[in-house]
C-alpha cells in the first residue's frame, strides 16, 4: 500500500494530509484524489458504478467463501466459478461497446496465460455395464460394477506472456496440444491445435468462454474426460 501511494503522490494524482492528535501523536493521513476527472471506463469506473445492483461493470460479485474447496468433506464444483466469472466478462465486454470505447480498457494487465486442466472418467450415458464387470455383494444379493470408481487429476500450467514462445506444446494425459500465441498486449490470443492432424481445437482470448471440453473411450467401456479453462491473468 504504502509503494502505490508513493506512486500516487509523485504522479499528482493525490494529496497526503497528515493529522495529529491534540498531544501531538500522527493519527491517520488523509488522502484527496487531485487528478483529472475520472472517465467512466477501464480503470476509471467510479464507486456507484462499482456498488451498482445490475452489476453493469461486470466485475466480480461472488464470495470466495461460496467456492473454495472445503476440508469437512464437503466441496464445490468450480464449474459454477468458471460460469461466474465468464458471465462477468461478458457484462464487462457489453458495457465497453455501450460507453462505445475500445475493448483493450476493460483488458486489465494480462502477463500471464493461465491453464487450468481437470481429467476425469465416468460411465458412458444410457449404456449398461459390460457384464465381465458386474458382481454381486453376497451380503445385500445386490449387484454392482467393480471397475475402479471415478478419479480426477487436476492441475495448473503457467505462461508469462512477455517471454512466450510464439509456437509452443504439451502434453496432458497422452493428448498433445500445440499453441500458437497471436494478438496483442490488449488482446492476447492463444490458439490451441492438434499438430498431427493440423486441427484447431479452441482459440482462448481474453472476452472468450475458454473452455475446452475433450471425451474419448476408455479401456474398461467408459469414457475419460479433459477439460481445459485457459484465462489471462495478472498473477
Amino acid at each position: 500500500m504504502q509503494i502505490i501511494l508513493k506512486c500516487l503522490r509523485e504522479e499528482r494524482l493525490i494529496e497526503v494530509e497528515h493529522t495529529f492528535s491534540e498531544t501531538g501523536k500522527q493519527l491517520q493521513n488523509k488522502y484527496r484524489y487531485v487528478g483529472a476527472p475520472c472517465e467512466s471506463y477501464g480503470s476509471g469506473l467510479i464507486v456507484d458504478m462499482l456498488y451498482d445492483t445490475e452489476n453493469q461493470a461486470g466485475f466480480r460479485d461472488w464470495d470466495w467463501e461460496d467456492f473454495k474447496f472445503k476440508r469437512d468433506g464437503n466441496w464445490y464444483d468450480s464449474d459454477e466459478l468458471v460460469g461466474c466469472k465468464i458471465d462477468r466478462r461478458y457484462l464487462r465486454r457489453e458495457y465497453l461497446k455501450r460507453a462505445n470505447v475500445d475493448e483493450s480498457y476493460g483488458v486489465r494487465n494480462a502477463k500471464f496465460f493461465t491453464l487450468r486442466y481437470s481429467r476425469w472418467i465416468s460411465k458412458k450415458d444410457g449404456k449398461p455395464t459390460p457384464q465381465e464387470h458386474i458382481k454381486i455383494n453376497h451380503l445385500t444379493g445386490e449387484e454392482y460394477d467393480d471397475r475402479p470408481g471415478s478419479y480426477s487429476a487436476d492441475g495448473t500450467k503457467k505462461y508469462e506472456l512477455e517471454t512466450l514462445e510464439k509456437v509452443f506444446a504439451f502434453s496432458l494425459f497422452g493428448v498433445f496440444f500445440a499453441a500458437e500465441y497471436n494478438g496483442e498486449k490488449d488482446n492476447p490470443q492463444i490458439q490451441l491445435f492438434d499438430p498431427r492432424i493440423d486441427e484447431d481445437y479452441i482459440t482462448f482470448s481474453y472476452w472468450g468462454d475458454n473452455i475446452l471440453h475433450l471425451v474419448w473411450d476408455a479401456d474398461d467401456g467408459r469414457e475419460n474426460h479433459l477439460e481445459l479453462i485457459g484465462e489471462f491473468t495478472s498473477k
